[in-house]
């Protein structure tokens, strides 16, 4: 059976996340310094338990206090995870403008060239609701922030969105490849 491009990412963000979860923190007051390192070890948890919102969160938390080369690569790698396909790329490209003889570099090219290609044939699906929804899923998943945008296979998908006060609203939506909807 032929693996989906998503297991294919998750088995590569484990082995990497594995490798590269442990940032050091470098010269910061004792506060911020073990704060850091503390958002750093939630991410790190949580990115393992598979709940990568939260760890998106902590490591962004991590990274504001201490902007490290391992830590931007875990936002990209998680970014990459939850289709946050636009946060990924930047976090990508900033990796190898920052540290472009880091020792990963030449895989995060290569996984900036594979996620370049993985938008070439998905498509981005902006999702704009007034007034804004207590509630929004696609395909039954959740969506992360409305208004906001999530990229996707190409195909059909069920969008819905719920809010108090209001008539629950369903419609289906194509995407084609490449298409920025």
């Amino acid at each position: 059976m032929k693996a989906e491009p998503r297991d294919r990412l998750g088995a590569w963000l484990v082995v990497v996340g594995a490798l590269l979860l442990a940032a050091p923190v470098h010269a910061q007051p004792a506060d911020a310094a073990s704060t850091a390192r503390e958002h750093n070890r939630k991410a790190i948890e949580a990115f393992t338990q598979g709940d990568y919102e939260l760890a998106l969160q902590e490591f962004t938390h991590a990274f504001e206090l201490e902007p490290d080369a391992k830590i931007r690569l875990n936002l990209a790698l998680t970014c990459d995870n939850l289709h946050l396909l636009d946060e990924a790329r930047s976090h990508y490209d900033a990796f190898l403008r920052e540290y472009p003889e880091h020792e990963k570099s030449t895989s995060v090219r290569r996984k900036l060239k594979e996620l370049e290609g993985r938008m070439a044939i998905w498509g981005k699906i902006l999702v704009v609701v007034d007034p804004a929804p207590d509630r929004a899923e696609l395909d039954g998943k959740p969506l992360r922030r409305v208004p906001g945008s999530v990229w996707v296979p190409a195909g059909t998908y069920v969008l819905k969105t719920e809010r108090s006060g209001f008539q629950p609203v369903s419609r289906t939506v194509e995407v084609l490849p490449g298409a920025r909807m």
